[in-house]
């Protein structure tokens, strides 16, 4: 998505962030919104982790931002840089691209890791059983 101020884009607060390390978890991409100045400006964070690899994202996350007007400058701040302060060799070169998300809103993004933690627990709930 373009960064151009339609009305129809000035609602949107939820954005993509991609390429960031494989090893960032959410509390990794909240400190680094922190350390880029946007702590406090969102009100949710999901980082969709790979099934059957423990401790690895899927290289992106969402943000769900208070105001479209955070939003469109963590979009400007995060494009074409590297996300984090600690990116592993792996990961040298590897630049973000901040977008909007197709789907909007805070319900959406705490809904998706409300789901997976619910996935996880009942994953470790199952292998428990399973041991047993």
């Amino acid at each position: 998505s373009t960064l151009t101020s339609t009305a129809q884009e000035e609602w949107r607060t939820t954005i993509m962030l991609q390429r960031i390390p494989n090893t960032y978890t959410e509390l990794d991409v909240r400190r680094t919104l922190g350390e880029l100045g946007f702590a406090g400006l969102y009100d949710a964070v999901y980082v969709p982790m790979k099934n059957g690899e423990t401790g690895r994202n899927v290289t992106y996350a969402f943000v769900n931002f208070l105001r479209p007007a955070d939003a469109v400058s963590c979009i400007r701040t995060c494009t074409g840089r590297p996300f984090g302060s600690d990116a592993s060799s792996a990961d040298a070169g590897r630049v973000c691209i901040a977008e909007y998300s197709n789907r909007q809103g805070a319900a959406y993004t705490s809904s998706r890791a409300s789901a997976r933690a619910q996935r996880s627990k009942k994953t470790k709930e199952e292998r428990r059983r399973n041991r047993g």
